[in-house]
């Protein structure tokens, strides 16, 4: 069964892609910072903040690249079941969104909890509150949002900044906006609004 055999009283949960899609990029994640936290200790060894010798620099390197390959592995199978997923075909014409930010953004998303876009939303972490405040995490209160998809949000925020995306005029014209509204906001304060 894939993604579009789906009967409407089934749940998109059984279905075998989106499980595969989830496993997938749990294992992305999990290689990249693998992967992130060897270039570090690479790094602290090379600029002699580490008690490891020179020569575990390497070994470490020898490990880091076989990390990176196995992204390269991983990409590629996500981007293969990514095909059998209905959204797919109109998400990845989108200028800045790649396998592995498209895979990031849909494997978590559980339709039957978000059944709405403002739900979505929500879901995704850009929701707002009874009080026109944003969401955002309260000491002993469970999130009412996905924390792992909101930051999927804010780097597909940052990925269409950076590659020239149609969505970087949206932001540089919020920006604009903000600059000359919000005198009292600093730079970075701006700059998150506008993302």
């Amino acid at each position: 069964m894939n993604a579009r055999s789906l009967t409407p009283d089934q749940n998109p949960d059984d279905a075998p892609s989106f499980t595969v899609l989830r496993t997938l990029v749990n294992l992305l994640d999990n290689s990249q910072k693998q992967r992130i936290g060897l270039g570090n200790h690479i790094g602290a060894i090379r600029r002699g903040d580490s008690n490891n010798l020179p020569d575990h620099a390497l070994l470490l390197e020898r490990w880091e690249a076989r990390f990176k390959e196995l992204e390269e592995s991983l990409l590629g199978e996500i981007k293969a079941n990514l095909k059998e997923h209905p959204v797919y075909p109109y998400i990845k014409q989108i200028h800045g969104m790649g396998p592995a930010l498209i895979g990031k953004l849909l494997a978590p998303i559980d339709i039957h909890r978000a059944p709405t876009v403002s739900a979505l939303w929500r879901y995704c972490g850009q929701g707002v509150n009874e009080a026109g405040e944003r969401d955002r995490p309260r000491k002993g209160e469970t999130l009412n949002y996905n924390a792992r998809l909101k930051t999927v949000c804010y780097l597909i925020g940052v990925s269409f900044i950076k590659t020239g995306s149609p969505y970087r005029l949206i932001y540089d014209r919020a920006k604009s906006q903000y600059q000359a509204t919000r005198s009292d906001w600093t730079d970075a304060h701006i700059h998150m609004a506008s993302m």
